[in-house]
């Protein structure tokens, strides 16, 4: 039998080529390939931010309803229904027995991010340097926006889809949805942003036809993160009970941002409870 001593010198050649191309293409044979980076802004960086809101005693946070994490389906609160989309990019949905509907779409969230249930309630969009949050309570929707690091935006933009004839425009220090007629058909609390301190920081709406932007101003170096800003819409059909009661204007937007029983019984009355809680 003859032995051919030539193929390990063909061996070694062809691994001499295979190493050089490797080094040259900047590869390594055996590198895997890398896995994606995890969000910044993850469902557990924000449930701890959202907590330690919610653990003020004059917290901002709005009470969840335990349906809350129900996705891409009508979840009934008073006299109307919400729907929150499992992708943020599909808007949160309100539609009233009246067939009164508006569509609220986060036009600076992270696109095609996927809902992960939050702790305490609720559903969490995750991103690279902020993330959403959608909060349903018995008055309507909290949408959260939880700011990672100095690199992220600070403008947070809100498309509504307003039906023929209807406005947004201020109303004291929150917005309002107008009709045709003049009439409020939703409102929006006054907007606020906290650090990871507690510390108040600059927040402001701005509009620019039906897109709400809540211009977060989180520049200065003594900002803690996470920044946790807000708005929070009080559901149509909640604004036309308290309206038929005699409740208007900028009161409208005071009742938005007051999240218990206790604080707009004692602010607004037993008429303003019943409207929201059905108490």
């Amino acid at each position: 039998m003859t032995v051919d001593r030539r193929r390990p010198r063909v061996h070694a050649a062809l691994l001499t080529l295979l190493v050089a191309f490797s080094l040259l293409s900047g590869s390594s044979l055996a590198a895997p390939p890398s896995e994606p980076p995890t969000p910044g802004a993850s469902s557990a960086a924000t449930d701890s931010a959202l907590r330690s809101i919610a653990a003020r005693e004059d917290s901002p946070i709005a009470r969840s309803l335990p349906s809350s994490t129900a996705l891409d389906r009508p979840m009934p609160i008073g006299a109307g229904t919400v729907t929150v989309p499992s992708q943020l990019e599909d808007g949160v949905r309100f539609d009233g027995a009246d067939g009164v509907s508006i569509r609220v779409t986060p036009t600076s969230s992270p696109r095609s991010a996927s809902a992960e249930p939050l702790a305490d309630g609720g559903v969490h969009y995750p991103g690279p340097s902020h993330a959403s949050s959608v909060i349903v309570s018995a008055t309507g929707v909290q949408m959260l926006t939880t700011i990672v690091d100095a690199d992220a935006p600070a403008r947070y933009a809100y498309d509504l889809d307003l039906a023929p004839g209807q406005i947004l425009e201020p109303l004291g220090e929150g917005i309002a949805v107008k009709d045709s007629d003049g009439d409020i058909v939703l409102t929006v609390g006054a907007p606020w942003a906290l650090d990871a301190n507690g510390q108040a920081v600059s927040t402001r709406f701005e509009i620019t036809g039906s897109t709400l932007t809540q211009v977060v101003d989180h520049s200065d170096d003594s900002i803690a993160y996470p920044v946790v800003a807000d708005p929070i819409m009080l559901a149509p059909w909640m604004v036309k009970c308290l309206v038929g009661i005699g409740i208007r204007g900028p009161d409208l937007v005071r009742i938005a941002s007051m999240g218990t029983p206790q604080a707009i019984l004692a602010a607004f009355g037993r008429g303003a409870v019943a409207c929201l809680f059905g108490k």
